[in-house]
């Protein structure tokens, strides 16, 4: 169902990406992303849009992360990591360029 969620990290064409790389959202949102890899996936939030590492850092397996959007309107760059062990542990996920949260402010 499209708009279940925020974003999603999955392998294409042999690298591990997140699409859309640009999610806007208001302050006060859900952020939901989906991992599709099959492997343990970690999301780090930056600081301003959480406040304590505990609500801004998620690791899990198949399945979904939900964080509660704090910060004010802004632009977010998020982490997203792969853990490969083959490949010597955690990939850096990528969207075009680094995955991007846009926090609009209501009626913009």
């Amino acid at each position: 169902m499209p708009g279940r969620f925020d974003a999603y990290v999955f392998a294409v064409e042999g690298r591990f990406v997140v699409r859309p790389a640009v999610v806007a959202l208001e302050k006060g949102s859900k952020f939901r992303i989906r991992n599709l890899t099959g492997l343990k996936v970690s999301v780090e939030l930056p600081e301003g849009l959480q406040s304590s590492l505990s609500k801004r850092k998620k690791e899990f397996g198949s399945g979904y992360a939900e964080f509660e959007l704090s910060g004010g309107s802004g632009l977010y760059q998020y982490e997203v990591w792969v853990n490969v062990e083959n490949l010597g542990g955690l990939v850096r996920v990528q969207g075009e360029s680094d995955p991007v949260i846009i926090i609009d402010p209501p009626g913009a």
